[in-house]
Protein backbone atom coordinates (compact mmCIF):
# COMPACT_ATOMS: atom_id res chain seq x y z
CA UNK A 1 0.00 0.00 0.00
CA UNK A 2 1.25 3.60 -1.07
CA UNK A 3 2.11 5.71 2.08
CA UNK A 4 1.65 9.39 1.36
CA UNK A 5 4.46 11.27 2.12
CA UNK A 6 4.33 13.47 5.29
CA UNK A 7 2.24 17.02 5.45
CA UNK A 8 5.83 19.69 4.83
CA UNK A 9 4.80 22.98 4.56
CA UNK A 10 7.69 25.17 3.99
CA UNK A 11 6.46 28.40 4.92
CA UNK A 12 4.82 27.11 8.00
CA UNK A 13 6.87 28.35 11.66
CA UNK A 14 4.44 27.93 15.02
CA UNK A 15 3.97 31.31 15.66
CA UNK A 16 2.78 30.75 19.43
CA UNK A 17 2.78 27.65 21.67
CA UNK A 18 0.42 26.36 24.74
CA UNK A 19 3.05 26.98 27.26
CA UNK A 20 3.28 30.40 28.94
CA UNK A 21 6.43 32.14 28.09
CA UNK A 22 8.65 33.68 30.90
CA UNK A 23 7.70 37.43 30.56
CA UNK A 24 10.41 39.14 31.58
CA UNK A 25 12.63 41.16 29.30
CA UNK A 26 15.42 38.66 29.30
CA UNK A 27 12.63 36.41 27.44
CA UNK A 28 11.80 39.35 24.89
CA UNK A 29 15.52 40.56 24.34
CA UNK A 30 16.42 36.37 23.66
CA UNK A 31 13.29 36.02 21.55
CA UNK A 32 14.19 39.18 19.59
CA UNK A 33 17.74 37.87 19.36
CA UNK A 34 16.92 35.02 17.62
CA UNK A 35 14.21 36.27 15.22
CA UNK A 36 13.71 34.82 12.01
CA UNK A 37 17.19 33.25 12.00
CA UNK A 38 16.04 29.94 13.63
CA UNK A 39 12.89 29.64 11.58
CA UNK A 40 10.82 27.20 11.48
CA UNK A 41 11.64 26.60 15.28
CA UNK A 42 9.99 29.34 17.22
CA UNK A 43 11.88 31.93 18.76
CA UNK A 44 9.63 31.90 22.28
CA UNK A 45 11.04 28.05 22.21
CA UNK A 46 14.16 28.12 22.45
CA UNK A 47 13.75 31.62 24.56
CA UNK A 48 12.40 29.33 27.19
CA UNK A 49 15.21 26.58 26.74
CA UNK A 50 17.93 29.22 27.35
CA UNK A 51 16.44 31.01 30.69
CA UNK A 52 16.40 27.33 32.21
CA UNK A 53 19.55 26.29 30.97
CA UNK A 54 20.93 29.05 31.87
CA UNK A 55 19.18 29.69 35.64
CA UNK A 56 20.92 32.01 38.03
CA UNK A 57 23.04 33.70 35.13
CA UNK A 58 22.57 37.38 33.79
CA UNK A 59 22.23 38.51 30.64
CA UNK A 60 25.24 38.30 28.79
CA UNK A 61 25.58 34.41 29.94
CA UNK A 62 22.05 34.16 28.75
CA UNK A 63 23.12 35.75 25.50
CA UNK A 64 25.41 34.33 24.64
CA UNK A 65 24.01 31.32 25.20
CA UNK A 66 21.29 32.19 22.23
CA UNK A 67 24.24 32.98 20.28
CA UNK A 68 25.61 29.67 20.49
CA UNK A 69 22.06 28.04 19.70
CA UNK A 70 22.14 30.04 16.65
CA UNK A 71 25.14 29.01 15.73
CA UNK A 72 24.84 25.52 16.16
CA UNK A 73 21.12 25.85 13.98
CA UNK A 74 23.36 27.71 10.86
CA UNK A 75 25.90 24.99 11.43
CA UNK A 76 23.63 22.20 10.93
CA UNK A 77 21.90 23.49 7.95
CA UNK A 78 25.65 23.99 6.89
CA UNK A 79 26.07 20.51 6.91
CA UNK A 80 23.03 19.18 5.04
CA UNK A 81 22.40 17.55 8.42
CA UNK A 82 19.01 14.60 7.44
CA UNK A 83 17.23 12.19 9.49
CA UNK A 84 18.01 9.06 8.57
CA UNK A 85 15.77 7.62 11.28
CA UNK A 86 12.62 8.14 13.00
CA UNK A 87 10.69 7.15 16.02
CA UNK A 88 8.65 3.83 15.09
CA UNK A 89 4.51 4.10 14.53
CA UNK A 90 5.11 8.04 13.66
CA UNK A 91 5.67 8.78 17.30
CA UNK A 92 7.19 12.29 18.07
CA UNK A 93 9.71 11.37 20.85
CA UNK A 94 12.07 8.85 20.70
CA UNK A 95 15.48 7.72 19.02
CA UNK A 96 16.38 9.55 16.07
CA UNK A 97 19.06 9.01 13.71
CA UNK A 98 20.75 11.78 12.33
CA UNK A 99 23.80 12.70 9.48
CA UNK A 100 24.90 14.27 6.86
CA UNK A 101 23.37 13.66 3.57
CA UNK A 102 25.71 11.63 2.11
CA UNK A 103 28.11 10.92 4.23
CA UNK A 104 29.39 7.60 5.06
CA UNK A 105 30.49 8.54 8.52
CA UNK A 106 28.87 6.66 11.39
CA UNK A 107 25.82 8.90 12.33
CA UNK A 108 24.81 10.15 15.88
CA UNK A 109 21.53 8.68 17.52
CA UNK A 110 19.70 11.86 19.01
CA UNK A 111 16.88 11.08 21.10
CA UNK A 112 13.90 13.74 21.80
CA UNK A 113 11.94 13.46 24.82
CA UNK A 114 10.32 16.98 24.70
CA UNK A 115 9.43 19.38 22.44
CA UNK A 116 8.66 22.87 24.64
CA UNK A 117 10.70 23.42 26.16
CA UNK A 118 13.14 21.14 24.30
CA UNK A 119 14.92 18.01 26.37
CA UNK A 120 16.73 15.11 24.85
CA UNK A 121 20.30 13.86 24.16
CA UNK A 122 22.80 13.22 21.60
CA UNK A 123 26.34 11.26 21.61
CA UNK A 124 27.92 13.86 19.50
CA UNK A 125 30.99 15.26 21.15
CA UNK A 126 29.65 18.70 21.30
CA UNK A 127 26.04 17.54 23.30
CA UNK A 128 28.52 16.09 26.14
CA UNK A 129 30.75 19.32 25.94
CA UNK A 130 28.68 22.44 25.20
CA UNK A 131 26.07 22.86 28.81
CA UNK A 132 23.33 23.75 26.74
CA UNK A 133 21.26 20.86 26.89
CA UNK A 134 21.26 21.04 22.72
CA UNK A 135 23.28 20.46 19.81
CA UNK A 136 22.93 20.67 16.11
CA UNK A 137 21.66 16.97 15.92
CA UNK A 138 18.74 17.69 17.78
CA UNK A 139 17.93 20.79 16.73
CA UNK A 140 17.56 19.35 13.28
CA UNK A 141 15.28 17.04 14.55
CA UNK A 142 12.94 19.31 16.04
CA UNK A 143 13.33 21.43 12.88
CA UNK A 144 12.26 18.51 10.95
CA UNK A 145 8.98 18.57 13.40
CA UNK A 146 8.51 22.40 13.50
CA UNK A 147 8.30 21.77 9.29
CA UNK A 148 5.33 19.55 9.55
CA UNK A 149 2.01 21.58 11.69
CA UNK A 150 0.45 18.33 12.95
CA UNK A 151 3.64 16.90 14.15
CA UNK A 152 4.70 20.12 16.00
CA UNK A 153 1.18 20.22 17.75
CA UNK A 154 1.32 16.48 18.71
CA UNK A 155 4.82 16.66 20.15
CA UNK A 156 3.43 19.66 22.31
CA UNK A 157 0.67 17.58 23.03
CA UNK A 158 1.99 14.37 23.64
CA UNK A 159 4.38 12.78 26.99
CA UNK A 160 7.08 11.30 26.37
CA UNK A 161 7.59 7.57 26.58
CA UNK A 162 10.61 7.84 28.89
CA UNK A 163 8.34 10.22 31.37
CA UNK A 164 7.93 7.38 33.73
CA UNK A 165 10.66 5.07 32.82
CA UNK A 166 13.11 4.38 35.85
CA UNK A 167 17.03 4.61 34.29
CA UNK A 168 19.57 5.93 34.26
CA UNK A 169 20.11 9.68 32.68
CA UNK A 170 22.99 12.34 32.07
CA UNK A 171 22.07 16.19 32.75
CA UNK A 172 24.01 17.88 30.51
CA UNK A 173 24.01 21.32 32.45
CA UNK A 174 26.61 22.08 34.32
CA UNK A 175 26.58 24.65 36.68
CA UNK A 176 27.76 27.84 36.02
CA UNK A 177 30.44 27.77 39.68
CA UNK A 178 32.86 25.20 40.56
CA UNK A 179 34.99 22.66 38.78
CA UNK A 180 31.90 21.24 36.71
CA UNK A 181 32.37 17.82 37.43
CA UNK A 182 30.50 15.83 34.44
CA UNK A 183 29.95 12.80 36.67
CA UNK A 184 28.17 14.90 39.57
CA UNK A 185 25.17 15.46 36.44
CA UNK A 186 24.83 11.96 36.39
CA UNK A 187 21.02 10.78 37.92
CA UNK A 188 19.34 7.38 38.63
CA UNK A 189 15.26 8.52 37.82
CA UNK A 190 12.46 7.36 39.49
CA UNK A 191 9.65 7.63 36.97
CA UNK A 192 6.64 6.05 37.90
CA UNK A 193 8.12 3.82 40.00
CA UNK A 194 7.80 3.99 43.77
CA UNK A 195 9.99 1.22 45.10
CA UNK A 196 12.69 1.67 42.39
CA UNK A 197 16.08 0.83 43.37
CA UNK A 198 15.40 -2.49 44.65
CA UNK A 199 16.53 -4.61 42.17
CA UNK A 200 19.76 -3.15 41.28
CA UNK A 201 22.89 -4.38 41.67
CA UNK A 202 24.38 -3.67 44.88
CA UNK A 203 27.68 -3.03 44.21
CA UNK A 204 26.29 -0.39 42.04
CA UNK A 205 23.26 0.87 44.20
CA UNK A 206 26.04 1.84 46.64
CA UNK A 207 27.06 5.00 44.14
CA UNK A 208 23.98 6.55 44.78
CA UNK A 209 22.16 8.85 47.47
CA UNK A 210 18.82 10.36 46.83
CA UNK A 211 18.23 13.67 45.40
CA UNK A 212 16.09 16.43 46.91
CA UNK A 213 13.41 15.27 44.42
CA UNK A 214 13.44 11.81 45.19
CA UNK A 215 15.74 10.61 42.53
CA UNK A 216 19.22 9.42 43.38
CA UNK A 217 22.81 11.22 42.92
CA UNK A 218 26.39 9.95 43.01
CA UNK A 219 27.76 9.75 46.74
CA UNK A 220 30.93 10.62 45.72
CA UNK A 221 32.75 11.10 42.26
CA UNK A 222 36.21 10.30 43.18
CA UNK A 223 37.69 13.04 41.31
CA UNK A 224 40.87 12.68 43.56
CA UNK A 225 41.20 9.21 43.37
CA UNK A 226 41.41 7.87 39.64
CA UNK A 227 41.38 4.35 40.78
CA UNK A 228 38.34 4.21 42.35
CA UNK A 229 36.83 6.71 39.70
CA UNK A 230 37.46 4.68 36.82
CA UNK A 231 36.11 1.24 38.98
CA UNK A 232 32.52 3.21 39.32
CA UNK A 233 32.88 4.48 35.56
CA UNK A 234 33.24 0.78 34.46
CA UNK A 235 30.38 -0.51 36.79
CA UNK A 236 28.17 2.30 35.36
CA UNK A 237 29.03 1.23 31.84
CA UNK A 238 28.08 -2.38 32.59
CA UNK A 239 24.41 -3.17 31.60
CA UNK A 240 23.35 0.75 32.56
CA UNK A 241 25.11 0.22 35.74
CA UNK A 242 23.08 -3.31 36.67
CA UNK A 243 19.77 -0.66 37.28
CA UNK A 244 16.96 -2.28 36.06
CA UNK A 245 15.84 -0.19 32.99
CA UNK A 246 12.30 0.02 32.03
CA UNK A 247 13.61 2.77 29.23
CA UNK A 248 14.59 1.37 25.89
CA UNK A 249 18.25 1.10 25.80
CA UNK A 250 19.00 4.13 23.22
CA UNK A 251 17.19 6.14 26.04
CA UNK A 252 20.87 7.08 27.26
CA UNK A 253 22.82 8.01 24.07
CA UNK A 254 24.93 10.80 25.57
CA UNK A 255 25.45 8.48 29.40
CA UNK A 256 27.16 5.76 27.66
CA UNK A 257 29.30 8.12 24.90
CA UNK A 258 30.30 9.97 28.60
CA UNK A 259 31.08 6.60 30.09
CA UNK A 260 32.90 5.23 27.27
CA UNK A 261 34.83 8.63 26.30
CA UNK A 262 35.86 9.10 30.42
CA UNK A 263 36.72 5.30 30.70
CA UNK A 264 39.35 5.77 27.69
CA UNK A 265 40.51 8.97 28.89
CA UNK A 266 40.97 7.40 32.88
CA UNK A 267 42.67 4.53 30.97
CA UNK A 268 45.17 6.21 29.00
CA UNK A 269 46.03 8.61 31.94
CA UNK A 270 46.92 5.71 34.04
CA UNK A 271 48.55 3.61 31.46
CA UNK A 272 46.19 0.79 31.46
Amino acid sequence: MHTPPPEVDPDFCPADTDVLPDETEAFRELVALAGRRTRPIPADLLARHILAVTDGGDWPVQREAMEALIRRHQGGRSDSLVIARRPPERAVFGLYITRRRGASTRPYRTILEQLDPPAGSCDCPDFLRSSLGLCKHLLAVIEDICRKPRRFRQGLRDASPLADKTRLAWQPLRPLTGIGDPLDQIRWLRGGTPDFGTGADPAVRRYFCACGNGDLKLRKTFADQPGHRLDMVEDLRRKDGGVHIEAPPEAAASLGALFEGMARLMKEASGK
